[in-house]
């Protein structure tokens, strides 16, 4: 049952395929005729980044599984396509941790554009081209590593401008994006984690660490949601609830075993709910990554500037 059960884990789509269109992606984004990432590099999930949203203009950097032979040169790639865009002279850098297959929700990223516009930029690197649920159970290690590597190499370029002109960085992650972005956190060195403004954690599974975030942590969580709390070990002991969860539903009772097999079922339906229910979510993410910059960032450089 518990393998199952993790088979539908965080899974919205397969293995992915790419097409060979460039198809109309503005200068500002990936894919482009001018961009250092080739659009024959960028698989389905990747192309529908960088051509999604209803403002084609604004900043969408992302590298694909194909765009690089390892996580270093991936992550140094996109950080060199950063630059040539602009990226570090926008106010906000989200970096959008993708879930398995590569895929990034579109629902928050149209919403940093339409609240930001050009004041922002997002940036993602696929780590596996794996169904999401199959890298939940084998590739947490290539998750890990190509979001520490990422983070570190922005790290290290925005070391060599001043203070003042750095972007508020937000890491983003949905699902097993979300836990990617805190397990790299909690192994980052002292200077990565202070580059960092904040992350925003949606629907994110039980989590690596039971200690507090290492920066400032939003969490978007349907009470209806049952990845947050899947666990084996609630076969015999109640989960445990992030109180910061959005009650879309009442929370139901637990019994031993029952509630386990109860919970296990509505993975299944987990992502055939509307968005705000199950482990579906909407525009309230993006509006999550702009409030974690709203009054400045609490521990970037920029704010004591």
């Amino acid at each position: 049952m518990a393998v199952v059960a993790v088979g539908v884990l965080l899974s919205f789509t397969g293995p992915s395929t790419a097409t060979d269109s460039v198809g109309g992606v503005t200068a500002a984004r990936s894919g482009s005729a001018v961009s250092l990432i080739p659009w024959s590099t960028l698989d389905k999930h990747g192309q529908r980044v960088v051509t999604g949203g209803a403002t084609p203009d604004t900043i969408r950097v992302y590298a694909g599984l194909h765009s690089g032979p390892d996580p270093r040169s991936r992550a140094d790639l996109a950080v060199d396509e950063l630059d040539r865009v602009g990226a570090f002279d926008r106010d906000v850098l989200v970096v959008a941790v993708p879930t398995g297959s590569g895929w990034v929700d579109e629902a928050a990223l149209s919403e940093v554009d339409a609240r930001l516009g050009r004041r922002a930029a997002t940036v993602s690197v696929q780590y596996s081209d794996s169904p999401s649920w199959l890298a939940y159970l084998t590739e947490r290690d290539r998750a890990l590593d190509a979001t520490s590597t990422l983070l570190t190499a922005i790290t290290d370029r925005l070391s060599h401008r001043p203070i003042d002109q750095r972007p508020d960085v937000v890491v983003y992650g949905q699902s097993l994006g979300a836990w990617a972005a805190r397990a790299a956190l909690d192994a980052a060195p002292p200077h990565v984690r202070s580059a960092v403004c904040g992350t925003v954690s949606v629907g994110p599974p039980p989590s690596r660490s039971p200690g507090p975030s290492p920066v400032p942590d939003t969490v978007v969580s349907n009470a209806s949601d049952p990845v947050p709390t899947w666990s084996p070990s609630t076969i015999v002991d109640p989960p445990r609830r992030d109180s910061r969860v959005r009650t879309d539903s009442p929370v139901p009772p637990w019994f031993p075993v029952l509630s386990f097999a109860s919970a296990t079922a509505d993975l299944i339906l987990a992502t055939g709910a509307p968005a705000g229910h199950g482990h579906r979510y909407g525009p309230e993410q993006g509006a999550a990554i702009v409030d974690q910059t709203a009054d400045g960032c609490g521990n970037s450089p920029r704010a004591a500037s």
